[in-house]
């Protein structure tokens, strides 16, 4: 059953993993960009 909350989690947790490898792979100056 995927339920919304399940869904949500999974996103975060796609995005969380994405920032990450995106923070240790940018520039500083890209990273204040993206944020």
């Amino acid at each position: 059953n995927i339920g919304p909350i399940t869904v949500t989690t999974g996103i975060r947790a796609f995005f969380n993993a994405w920032w990450i490898v995106t923070f240790f792979s940018e520039t500083p100056f890209d990273l204040a960009v993206l944020i």
